[in-house]
């Protein structure tokens, strides 16, 4: 899902986030797959880490500010996840995927990794793995 929303002078909460973009944060997270639900719990039951769905990082690109919607952001290793659907195996989706992704590293130098709703879902064990391996490399 293409999760951007451009950002205009809203009144700010303490972290920084217009009402608009809680609003869709709040939205996003009631319509979590069940690939990213089996992943949050995943994270918090087999890692026992901070794992926060829907996170909000914006971009000044240059104008308007650009908000992108993080899967996933496990603040205390700086890691970002993604987690595919179907509509991200398309070419352009693909294209659009890796420039948000590149943005967003540059901007905020966070490690992203993504994975499949069919990897989450099949191969539980190797995502764990994967997640695992990032935190040990900081």
């Amino acid at each position: 899902m293409n999760s951007y929303i451009n950002l205009k002078s809203n009144l700010e909460n303490s972290n920084g986030w217009s009402s608009s973009i809680l609003s869709r944060r709040k939205k996003l997270i009631q319509k979590q797959t069940e690939a990213e639900i089996r992943f949050h719990n995943l994270i918090q039951n087999a890692l026992g880490v901070s794992c926060k769905p829907q996170f909000p990082v914006l971009i000044n690109y240059p104008e308007p500010t650009l908000v992108f919607f993080l899967d996933f952001y496990i603040p205390k290793f700086h890691i970002g996840v993604e987690i595919d659907g179907g509509i991200h195996s398309t070419p352009r989706n693909q294209i659009y995927d890796q420039w948000r992704q590149k943005a967003i590293t540059r901007k905020w130098k966070l490690r992203i990794v993504r994975f499949t709703n069919e990897e989450v879902i099949t191969h539980p064990d190797q995502v764990i793995a994967t997640i695992k391996n990032l935190m040990e490399v900081q």
